[in-house]
């Protein structure tokens, strides 16, 4: 039995070291192996057009995008497609359209316009009759309609003259109504602001030179709270601004800082791209402003060096520019500059410091 255990042991720790071996070996491949990009851009004729890839360990992980009116990106893991912008855009469906039988005999479109024309000719044939016995019976019945509307338009003539003379005195009667009771509503009112304007003044007489004094006396203590408030704020903000000068001129303060803007340049060295270029032709609308482009780009070239290509054109305004960039980035010299930043001594008493100002803070709160 003992031997068994043994055995039994031993299997589990081959499996524990291999799984660890197999953590670390996986751990490297991500820190060690880099992530390549690769991009292309231009600008032709006023407009961008970008198309690009990011590759990761022999395409295990493979991103294509590009840029021309709409942004579209795919994402594939080991040759399957996980992700696809294009996915969820509609194609466009297929109009289907019918042929119509459009041939018709002549013989039809006869047969039908005659049939038309026969039931319109006894129509009208039919209507003539019925006008002509209409038509008597029509005119005696409008003579004697006329003279009983002569009559009648006679008398309504009068009684609208006699509708009139009467609204007329109404109206006559209203205005005087009127005109008496807006005096009298003026004489009120002059009454009451009288009677109003001599309480006021009788208000006023009666505050005594007493009250102004006190009321001087307050906003004058209110001017002096203001300004002794004023006092106290600019000297404890000097107490802080000095405090936090003597925290920036500390020692570890300055070899922090100096130490993360030189971690931080080499990141940034680390992440741009290895290899560029840039050609093209530009001309501005001034040939001047042509001129002192290229004059500045010709003071470039110690930087730039033979990378950037570009022709002048001082007759016409373009801008046509083409370009490529590529690099890699590894993620291990990433975390090392980290890494080496965070466990300098003098980094860890700034961040030391930092937590106890966090913490003293946050009790004066508490306090006040």
């Amino acid at each position: 039995m003992g031997v068994v255990l043994l055995q039994i042991l031993q299997w589990i720790l081959r499996v524990i070291l291999f799984l660890l071996l197999l953590m670390v070996v996986l751990v490297a491949i991500v820190l060690i192996v880099p992530i390549r990009y690769r991009a292309e851009w231009d600008f032709l004729e006023k407009k961008p057009g970008v198309q690009g890839k990011i590759t990761w360990f022999f395409y295990l992980i493979y991103m294509k995008f590009c840029y021309d009116e709409e942004f579209r990106m795919q994402v594939r893991v080991c040759g399957f497609k996980v992700f696809d912008s294009t996915d969820g855009e509609k194609k466009p469906e297929k109009i289907k359209t019918k042929k119509k039988n459009k041939k018709t005999t002549q013989n039809e479109i006869n047969t039908v316009n005659s049939e038309n024309a026969v039931t319109e000719i006894n129509a009208q044939d039919a209507g003539s009759e019925i006008q002509e016995t209409n038509v008597e019976s029509k005119i005696l019945e409008a003579n004697a309609e006329s003279v009983k509307a002569n009559s009648q338009v006679d008398e309504l003539a009068a009684w609208e003259k006699e509708m009139e003379a009467e609204a007329k005195e109404e109206a006559e009667l209203a205005k005087q109504a009127t005109e008496k009771n807006k005096g009298n509503n003026k004489q009120e009112k002059v009454e009451n602001i009288q009677n109003d304007s001599e309480d006021i003044i009788s208000e006023k007489e009666k505050k005594s030179l007493s009250e102004k004094i006190e009321d001087v006396k307050s906003r004058i203590q209110d001017i002096i709270q203001k300004i002794k408030d004023i006092i106290t704020k600019i000297q404890d903000g000097k107490l802080k601004v000095e405090h936090y000068l003597e925290l920036w001129n500390r020692k570890e303060t300055q070899i922090t800082f100096s130490r993360a803007k030189k971690k931080f340049g080499r990141m940034i060295k680390a992440v741009l791209p290895r290899k560029w270029e840039l050609t093209g032709e530009i001309g501005f609308s001034d040939p001047c402003t042509t001129g002192q482009f290229m004059g500045a780009l010709g003071a470039m070239y110690p930087i730039i060096g033979n990378k950037v290509q570009i022709v002048p054109n001082f007759e016409n305004e373009v801008i046509n520019i083409e370009g490529n960039v590529k690099g890699h980035i590894r993620l291990g010299n990433l975390l090392y500059q980290i890494v080496s930043l965070l466990l300098n001594r003098h980094c860890f008493k700034f961040i030391k410091m930092i937590f106890d100002e966090l913490g003293s803070a946050k009790n004066d709160k508490i306090e006040l």
